[in-house]
């Protein structure tokens, strides 16, 4: 009998341990703001993303708590929020080597949504958006949008190329803006 309540008295001890070791190194979920085309290249490299009081404001912050060890060779910024996703890699001084930024529910470029809502025919909604950059280059931007009717669902992706081609179609010439 006493074996038995040593046992439960360890295991709960190390159950409790594991959750306070878990609630240690997780961090509570941010509200990260959408970025905008000037904090991008900013993003390209992590001295200017740490010290910017403009993405520090977006909720947006890249500390570290400990110094990295001499042989680090990478720095991995990971954040994520209910609308934002982001993932980089910075190499040792600081400059990216890979990024993905992913907004959802992401506002529309005005040529797109005339673009998606101009055949009233179908009665075509939008139900999702997705922006999707890589490397935070704007030429990058993709744009993913699930539209429904009545009986169907679709998904369709616009790249850099096509916006510009529809901005073209229903605004002119003027200059193109793919973020808001």
């Amino acid at each position: 009998m006493r074996t038995i309540k040593t046992f439960r008295f360890i295991t709960i001890s190390s159950l409790l341990l594991f959750v306070f070791i878990f609630e240690a190194k997780t961090q509570p979920m941010r509200d990260l703001q959408p970025l905008k085309l000037q904090d991008f290249e900013c993003m390209k490299s992590l001295e200017c993303a740490q010290n910017s009081q403009n993405l520090h404001n977006k909720g947006w912050a890249f500390v570290f708590t400990e110094p990295p060890a001499p042989y680090t060779r990478e720095f991995t910024a990971s954040m994520k929020s209910e609308d934002v996703n982001l993932n980089a890699k910075y190499n040792q001084r600081g400059d990216l080597i890979r990024a993905r930024y992913n907004q959802y529910n992401a506002a529309l470029p005005k040529c797109l949504m005339i673009h998606l809502t101009g055949d009233a025919d179908k009665l075509w909604q939008i139900k999702e958006s997705e922006l999707v950059m890589k490397n935070f280059d704007p030429a990058s931007v993709r744009y993913r949008v699930k539209l429904q009717n009545h009986t169907t669902e679709i998904l369709e992706e616009f790249d850099y190329d096509e916006i510009r081609d529809l901005h073209e179609n229903y605004e002119g010439e003027a200059k193109l803006c793919l973020l808001k």
